[in-house]
């Protein structure tokens, strides 16, 4: 085990660029840092993919499974800490000019009008770098490096994780610390301490983002304060709980919201127009019950 003078905080996240990543953008740590950051997604979703592709297999059960990441700005600043959007846009572009990242829209044809970038990392182009830079055989299936990835899903601005697979098997567990664990805000574990789950708030903020863009209203007048915050952490877990699946989970949030949008009543649409609207945030997701109103909506 590592030892330091210094005795850093449990779990506490630290940027990681390792010197191929640097030389394959060109000196750009910024690009170095998202390709880190992406790196570890495309893990997760190839993860993902397998376990919704065995679902469907086992249950008929159709998951998503496909490797497109979504991520915010909000999110990329979050997952590599030091750099802001002026340099993450430039970066990504540098990315996408070397064939190491794939940019899109929303490959779900049912969210057409939506128009947040998506990303498709490409491993085996950069094992393609790795292997012509070392003169050696890079990984046969495509994933990256199973003992070393980096975390980007952090809280107040937190840099990227170093973690082992040991411990990313570790923080899954935590994060749904949210099947037991938190009162109805989902701000409180059962024994008063504040729950730390900032995977499940990558989540809600995806959400959040998704129901700002439905309901066209300004990010910056409209924020995802703590109560909202607290309020998509507990329906989050509630929809866990329906799933047992976290992707589902979040699945079944963005048709709850998908289904506010559709509502003539609650928007001051054609006959209702001139009404008042009820469509904030927690009027669908103040509680389990409200939630649930919601879900046969778009079930109808």
């Amino acid at each position: 085990m590592k030892s330091s003078c210094i005795e850093h905080p449990k779990r506490e996240r630290l940027l990681v660029i390792h010197k191929w990543q640097l030389e394959a953008c060109d000196s750009n740590a910024c690009a170095a840092a998202l390709l880190s950051f992406f790196e570890y997604w495309h893990n997760i979703k190839v993860e993902q993919s397998q376990k919704a592709k065995q679902a469907f297999d086992v249950y008929g059960d159709k998951q998503d499974d496909t490797l497109w990441q979504f991520h915010t700005e909000e999110d990329l600043e979050a997952g590599i800490l030091i750099y802001r959007r002026t340099a993450i846009s430039a970066a990504i572009k540098l990315l996408e000019s070397k064939k190491f990242l794939v940019c899109g829209r929303n490959p779900n044809p049912k969210y057409r009008f939506d128009r947040t970038r998506f990303f498709m990392f490409c491993p085996d182009v950069v094992n393609s770098f790795l292997e012509s830079r070392n003169g050696a055989p890079s990984t046969e299936n495509g994933s990256c490096h199973p003992l070393k990835t980096v975390d980007p899903s952090v809280e107040n601005g937190s840099a990227i994780t170093e973690t082992t697979s040991e411990t990313t098997s570790e923080n899954k567990d935590l994060l749904f610390d949210l099947r037991s664990n938190g009162n109805e805000s989902g701000s409180n574990s059962s024994d008063g301490k504040k729950n730390k789950n900032p995977e499940a708030e990558t989540v809600v903020r995806r959400v959040f983002a998704h129901f700002l863009e439905t309901t066209d209203r300004n990010p910056k007048l409209y924020t995802l304060t703590p109560q909202r915050l607290n309020m998509g952490i507990a329906r989050l877990r509630d929809c866990y709980k329906r799933t047992g699946d976290f992707s589902k989970a979040e699945e079944i949030m963005l048709l709850v919201v998908d289904a506010l949008q559709e509502s003539d009543f609650h928007n001051a649409r054609g006959k209702y127009s001139g009404q008042a609207k009820y469509n904030e945030w927690k009027h669908l997701f103040r509680s389990t019950d409200k939630m649930e109103e919601w879900i046969e909506r778009s079930n109808q």
